[in-house]
């Protein structure tokens, strides 16, 4: 009894499907070697050339021979990015590379002919269905070379012959000898596209059976009793164009796709097979650049400033090599770098992330940016997690998934190198292919059902070398750098190393030292008391000039400490337009005043921080109050030049000569002054009675006995008609004020 009970025991568990994951998870089926080989569009000599290259290359390292289901896979991408269609491809280089494909040592391996999405690559996403990727001209004929041809769901093929004023029989005989030898289109179908004398009709015979032909084959098989009906695809004068879906239902076409991954799929493909195309048939031309101890805004900001001058001085690098070894990571500038890297464009240039030890936390990003991540035995990418709150996590997923997006990848993997509460499980499908997914991703997939759950990942620690090996995350276990360059066949002179100068190091630890908060606070308030001193005291001197030097070293700083940019710089520079307008222009009136002091205050706050003007988390808020002590600083420099710079500077033994001293009333080189700038002398008119001839606002005119004379008031304003008298006579100055009698 106790032997059948076991015996129905172990029945279940074997036929459970926790017991069919788990064995699946030990036994995988083997998968397929693949690679991508980019076909540049338009075809020309130097294109069929350097493909052809790239496939010896591979031919080199394929078996003599093997199964078809195990043969290498060749995945021939054409390039239609950027509204490349293939127009101006020539017809000889064309041939000569698709009878290359047709060649009996290419039976070693498996070609596929892949025309990508509108969009170039999309991973499991929909794409705008008024977008089309079209595969024109001559390189149908390379693709018609290959074994099988794969499309995207929104690519079309067709108009082979749209570059020919007229089609001889030469070429009509060619595309009929390569489609002889694939069997992929019939004859008569692939003469159609390049020839617009032909027709082209789709025949259903009296056994239910279809095929194609022209007219001649129609009216042939019509005589012969053996058309049951006739459809015509493209009458004669025109070139055929075809989607996947008329190819689909043609039954010309097998695999209709949405990306790279659908074909490593249905190929059965290791997974990361096509994600890059080493050496791309050219020799290295490469960069190499360290990212040591931290990721940082000085250091995110050089790499990209650095990187995109050479781009642009040098488009010959073909390679880019980052070493990751950090322990201190900004996470913001991490996803900043990662979109920088993955901006790249894969058939131009390969990037390579090496980590011969940790990648902490967002620094794991950066190397899954890359198109191959390279790792030692000791390595790890993830782990040492900050301690970040809910909204900060939001706001950063919906980077990483654009990040994830853009470089074709499933973004849960790069969430959990920053959110390590994200719980990662290990898919696989029929296939035994893996992707490492969260249950959020999981259930997003359109075929999700095809991937089941077997183990879940602990990537609290970072996520080690042989799992990310062995989940087909990592492309290489390599025992040092030295063998990295072996795999890669990457020789010294191939290689440079891409690094800071002495001269950039020093700005560096400048910058560093004067955007600290100490001495930023101390810039402020140095720039805000010498300029207070210059509009107290105006006229280009050198305290304004003093404090034009402190302003720039104060932003210069925070710019390369990335906070500042230009938008606060403007804001300051025009708040202080707007309180010199209020000192010297509009007197009285504080709209400028108020609103320039406004200005100056929020430029300062921005650009001491690296978020908006309000914090919107626990970290952020933490950093307002070092950028509300610059705001100190800066009042704090205005208010000691307001009481104090007049009291002491004119006293100070050499300071005293910065500034000019003004004159006092007793001084007799003002009294001389005076009395050579008086046209007339009205000194004896102190005392004297008159007539306001004009309102006195506070200036205007008085008559005194026959002499009529402008006059000023201490301010006050003085009416038409009324009686004043002159308290002080100094030069031409004649400064009255209003009797207590009205005029009569």
């Amino acid at each position: 009894m106790k032997i059948n009970r076991a015996i129905l025991l172990i029945s279940f568990l074997a036929l459970s499907p926790g017991a069919g994951l788990a064995q699946q998870d030990e036994a995988p089926a083997k998968l397929r070697n693949g690679a991508l080989v980019q076909v540049s569009l338009p075809i020309t000599s130097e294109v069929g050339a350097q493909v052809e290259k790239i496939l010896l290359r591979h031919l080199e390292r394929a078996p003599v021979s093997s199964p078809d289901n195990q043969k290498p896979v060749l995945v021939l991408e054409f390039d239609t990015s950027n509204g490349r269609n293939g127009r101006g491809s020539r017809f000889e280089a064309c041939l000569s590379l698709a009878r290359f494909l047709t060649r009996p040592q290419m039976n070693r391996v498996q070609t596929v002919a892949y025309i990508p999405g509108p969009k170039g690559i999309v991973v499991d996403a929909e794409v705008d269905s008024q977008l089309k990727s079209e595969l024109l001209g001559h390189a149908n004929l390379v693709a018609m070379a290959c074994n099988h041809i794969a499309m995207h769901v929104d690519a079309s093929l067709g108009q082979a012959g749209i570059d020919e004023e007229t089609v001889d029989n030469f070429v009509v005989g060619a595309y009929r000898n390569i489609a002889s030898k694939r069997f992929r289109f019939p004859e008569d179908f692939a003469v159609a596209m390049v020839d617009p004398n032909q027709s082209l009709h789709r025949i259903q015979t009296v056994d239910n059976k279809y095929v194609f032909g022209n007219n001649d084959a129609l009216n042939k098989m019509r005589s012969e009793n053996q058309v049951d009906s006739s459809e015509t695809i493209t009458a004669a004068g025109s070139l055929p164009l075809f989607d996947s879906n008329q190819l689909m239902e043609y039954q010309l076409l097998r695999y209709r796709v949405t990306s790279r991954r659908d074909i490593a799929r249905r190929f059965s493909l290791k997974q990361n097979s096509l994600e890059g195309a080493p050496s791309l048939g050219k020799d290295w031309v490469g960069i190499q650049i360290n990212l040591d101890r931290v990721i940082d805004q000085r250091t995110v900001s050089w790499i990209i400033n650095a990187l995109n001058q050479r781009w642009k001085d040098d488009s010959e690098n073909n390679l880019l090599i980052v070493k990751i070894d950090v322990s201190e990571v900004d996470i913001n500038e991490a996803i900043r770098l990662a979109r920088h890297l993955s901006s790249y464009d894969s058939s131009e240039v390969q990037t390579i992330a090496y980590v011969p030890k940790d990648a902490i936390n967002a620094a794991g990003i950066v190397a899954l940016a890359c198109d191959h991540l390279v790792l030692t035995s000791k390595s790890s990418i993830g782990g040492n997690n900050k301690e970040l709150d809910k909204q900060q996590v939001t706001e950063l997923m919906g980077a990483i998934r654009d990040l994830a997006e853009e470089k074709k990848r499933d973004w849960s993997l790069m969430a959990a190198m920053v959110d390590p509460s994200l719980k990662i499980f290990k898919y696989r499908n029929k296939a035994s292919q893996i992707r490492l997914l969260s249950k959020v991703e999981h259930e997003s997939l359109d075929d999700k059902d095809q991937w089941l759950p077997t183990t879940e990942l602990s990537l609290e620690e970072g996520l080690d070398a042989q799992t990310a090996a062995d989940c087909y995350v990592a492309t290489y276990i390599v025992d040092d750098f030295e063998q990295l360059k072996s795999f890669y066949q990457i020789t010294d002179d191939e290689l440079e190393l891409l690094s800071p100068t002495l001269a950039d190091r020093w700005i560096e630890n400048l910058a560093t030292f004067l955007a600290s908060p100490m001495v930023a606070f101390w810039l402020l308030f140095g720039a805000m008391f010498f300029l207070s001193s210059e509009m107290s005291q105006p006229g280009v001197g050198v305290p304004g000039f003093i404090g034009v030097i402190l302003i720039l070293l104060f932003f210069w700083s925070q710019f390369l400490d990335g906070n500042a940019e230009v938008f606060e710089i403007m804001l300051f520079v025009v708040g202080l337009i707007c309180i010199a307008i209020e000192l010297f222009v509009l007197p009285g009136f504080g709209v400028f005043g108020f609103g320039g002091l406004l200005l100056v205050v929020t430029s300062i706050i921005l650009a001491t921080q690296k978020f908006g003007l309000l914090p919107r988390n626990s970290e952020e808020l933490r950093q307002l109050p070092i950028s509300m002590l610059m705001v100190v600083g800066a009042c704090l420099g205005c208010i000691v030049a307001m009481f104090a710079f007049r009291k002491l500077l004119p006293n100070m033994p050499i300071l005293k000569r910065l500034m000019l001293v003004p004159p006092t009333d007793s001084d007799e080189e003002l009294v001389k002054l005076e009395e050579r700038e008086a046209v007339v002398n009205w000194s004896h008119l102190v005392g004297q009675t008159g007539m306001s001839l004009t309102p006195l606002m506070p200036t205007g005119k008085a008559q005194f006995g026959g002499d009529i004379v402008d006059v000023i008031t201490d301010g006050r304003l003085i009416e038409n008609k009324t009686r004043v008298v002159v308290k002080e006579v100094s030069g031409n100055v004649v400064r009255v004020a209003a009797l207590d009698e009205p005029s009569a």
